[in-house]
């Protein structure tokens, strides 16, 4: 945190700079809290910015949410297969392995020894 409150102090200008200088905050709470009585509240260009891009916003959350849906269908679907290809073969816990052969042929090779 004190590396956040000295980056703010340095990007304090004028007057908030040495009111930050003056009164030595040490979290980046009271550096707000300073920097706060020097904020030209007027300035509407921020609110204003902020309010253009809320409706993007919300489409774009709309979107998202629609998409997490899909793929927590499809997830549901896959989960529902799998259980029921364990239910028909058998997990590896209930499995003997025989030892044979596997059926396509190819052996399984060995690691170095």
């Amino acid at each position: 945190e004190t590396l956040l409150v000295e980056k703010l102090s340095k990007l304090a200008t004028g007057a908030a700079k040495a009111e930050i200088r003056r009164a030595r905050p040490r979290t980046a709470a009271d550096v707000c809290d300073l920097l706060g009585a020097y904020v030209d509240n007027s300035d509407q260009t921020g609110v204003n910015a902020v309010r253009s891009i809320e409706p993007k916003l919300d489409a774009s959350i709309e979107m998202l949410s629609k998409l997490l849906g899909a793929f927590e269908g499809a997830q549901t679907r896959q989960v529902e297969q799998f259980d029921r290809l364990c239910a028909v073969l058998g997990t590896p816990q209930q499995r003997q392995f025989s030892g044979q052969a596997p059926q396509n042929g190819q052996l399984r090779r060995r690691g170095p020894r």
